[in-house]
């Protein structure tokens, strides 16, 4: 029931800057051999607790649950994965 509340409480999304967009694409044809290189550290801090830090965000935590012998602190790597598909 808690479920349906907060879907009736969200918000709209805020629109795409759609001349944002097309100053992005443009910039990317105008040098297609560009490369962008992304960078990502990755600490293990216990057992299968990992810590990975990108860019100058707070870290991304991922564990396993405790059937996988993890603490069950945060999504497990196939839920993260499924997290960024969703994104």
């Amino acid at each position: 029931m808690s479920e349906v509340v907060a879907l009736k409480t969200q918000t709209a999304l805020e629109p795409i800057d759609a001349e944002g967009l097309a100053a992005l694409a443009t910039k990317g044809k105008a040098n297609p051999q560009s490369v962008v290189t992304l960078k990502a550290k990755t600490v293990c801090e216990s057992k299968f607790r990992n810590l990975t830090y990108v860019r100058n965000l707070e870290a991304h935590v991922i564990d396993e649950p405790p059937h996988l012998l993890g603490d069950d602190t945060a999504p497990n790597p196939s839920e993260a994965v499924l997290a960024t598909l969703g994104s």
